[in-house]
């Protein structure tokens, strides 16, 4: 589970930490007229929608976390070979994300 947490917020400070070079907003006006954070699911929708190839890594490290971190009855995974297997996929999935968000050449 810590690696899957990890990865998460990892992929989340990556985004925000390259808002301004992605040209995303990472703010957004509410109801109310005040400035608060977006949520992950929009950074990524702005992220994928700038970076087309990373819209299945952004949105299974999402998915993931989620599901292993804000679990439902239907989501618990008992097998721990199987928990594994996800939080490795998780960590790749965050690898391609951070390469690109950061690598220079983009």
């Amino acid at each position: 589970m810590a690696a899957v947490a990890l990865s998460r917020s990892a992929v989340e400070f990556a985004i925000l930490d390259n808002a301004r070079r992605l040209n995303i907003e990472a703010r957004k006006t509410n109801s109310r007229g005040k400035l608060e954070d977006k949520r992950l699911a929009e950074l990524i929708a702005d992220v994928a929608q700038a970076r087309q190839s990373l819209g299945r890594s952004l949105e299974a490290v999402r998915d993931t976390g989620n599901r292993i971190l804000h679990p439902k009855k239907h989501d618990v995974i008992a097998f721990p070979k199987v928990l594994r297997d996800e939080a490795l996929e998780c960590v790749s999935n965050t690898r391609i994300v951070l390469e690109s968000l950061y690598s220079a050449s983009e």
